[in-house]
């Protein structure tokens, strides 16, 4: 069985068991810092994976891109492309912890220095399916630091935020935002 310790929240999270941490509600991604593990994570939440696509998910990736958006709040998306076509897909709004010194002081922890690993965890409701660690290139999480600054000058609202993902998301497909943002690929 597959299993990894995570100290911040001193448990362990094993495959094929429910998530001892708060999973996203419905279908899709949640990227996190600091929580549950001490650096970047995506919760990828997916009911009904079927195997092919756990396969997938768990194979090795071909390479992800980061995107800053030109709207006048900066929006960090992530796009990491996995094999048979997946593209796993999340944004970032580190305003969201402003007003929660606990989570604002992960992110101030997160942005003095290069902290490059992330953790995905594979959710079938809240039910661990998979689990991966990569590092990612310096250079990306430079580029994500610097959007994180840009947010935080901008101070602006969730509702603003939510207004001009839907925005972005109207015009743009994670295809697009592959495309549009800095590829980086693994040797």
């Amino acid at each position: 069985m597959e299993s990894h310790h995570i100290e911040a929240i001193a448990t362990t999270v094993a495959v094929g068991k429910p998530a001892p941490f708060k999973v996203p509600d419905q279908e899709g991604c949640m990227l996190e810092i600091g929580y549950p593990t001490s650096g970047m994570n995506v919760m990828v939440q997916y009911p009904n994976l079927n195997k092919t696509e756990l396969k997938s998910l768990q194979s090795p990736l071909f390479g992800y891109s980061y995107y800053e958006s030109e709207t006048i709040i900066p929006i960090a998306y992530w796009i990491f492309k996995f094999p048979n076509g997946m593209l796993v897909e999340t944004n970032f709004n580190a305003c969201l912890a402003l007003d929660n010194k606990p989570y604002m002081e992960n992110i101030e922890h997160f942005l003095s220095d290069i902290h490059n690993g992330i953790s995905f965890f594979f959710l079938d409701r809240q039910i661990v399916k998979g689990i991966r660690f990569i590092g990612l290139h310096p250079e990306a999480i430079q580029l994500f630091q610097k959007t994180l600054h840009k947010q935080l000058a901008k101070k602006f609202t969730k509702e603003d935020f939510i207004i001009t993902i839907k925005q972005m998301e109207n015009v743009l497909s994670s295809d697009d935002l592959y495309t549009m943002g800095k590829e980086f690929k693994f040797q």
